[in-house]
């Protein structure tokens, strides 16, 4: 079971056969704009987005569409869309298509000083499901947790899978008060469905190193998950 959906270059590669065969420049044009505009779309929604590359390949195929170089267009676009295929691959879980710890490890060091809060989320009672239900019943649990994040996450904020349930939000110069309105929200919402997950925050302070800081955002989320089984 997967959450990651088709890339857009498989239909992409159909179309240009069949631009190749028919002709049909008007149509392969229309789909390859759609295709910009959706790309666009992400990247003004999410800065971070991570595949405004792909945008900027399309942009560059509609470039050589409107020059009559649709040739190198091509050409550009297959060896770079490949190049782009297999970063994603080693950065990206293949469950959740949520960003892993080679991508964590990276951009804790490089934006270290952006960066003023961790938030570490893990989900409650997930060896029970598996061990259960199965552990189909377990992935549902997980893309449940993922499929919430992705619709509530701030534009500041990334997410990464670091363990089998365990994922770690960084948030970029993030005000707290919606820090802690995400918190709220997204446990509320995972309340609503038949599972349930405990969260810990860490909130960056002068002497704190992000290492510090991912430690105190995980111990939180272990006081948090100790308290939902008293409680339970």
């Amino acid at each position: 079971m997967s959450a990651r959906q088709e890339e857009p270059g498989t239909p992409y590669f159909i179309l240009i056969i069949s631009y190749f065969i028919f002709n049909k420049t008007d149509v392969f044009f229309s789909y390859i704009v759609f295709l910009v505009a959706i790309e666009l779309h992400s990247y003004l929604n999410n800065p971070k987005y991570d595949n405004n590359i792909r945008a900027v390949l399309y942009i560059f195929l509609i470039i050589s569409l409107l020059i009559d170089k649709l040739y190198i267009g091509n050409t550009f676009f297959t060896l770079f869309y490949f190049i782009y295929l297999i970063c994603d691959f080693y950065i990206k879980d293949e469950l959740t298509d949520t960003l892993n710890r080679k991508p964590l490890k990276r951009d804790l060091n490089k934006n270290r000083n952006q960066i003023n809060a961790i938030i570490s989320i893990d989900l409650n009672n997930l060896k029970i499901i598996n061990d259960t239900l199965g552990h189909y019943e377990g992935d549902k649990a997980i893309l449940t947790l993922v499929e919430l994040i992705k619709e509530m996450i701030l534009k500041d904020m990334r997410l990464y899978r670091v363990g089998g349930d365990e994922f770690l939000i960084v948030c970029y110069n993030t005000n707290k008060l919606e820090i802690e309105e995400f918190v709220k929200k997204l446990k509320e919402r995972m309340n609503k469905t038949k599972y349930s997950c405990a969260i810990g925050v860490a909130y960056k302070e002068k002497n704190l190193s992000l290492n510090d800081l991912t430690k105190i955002a995980d111990e939180a989320m272990y006081e948090d998950k100790k308290h939902y089984k008293k409680v339970r």
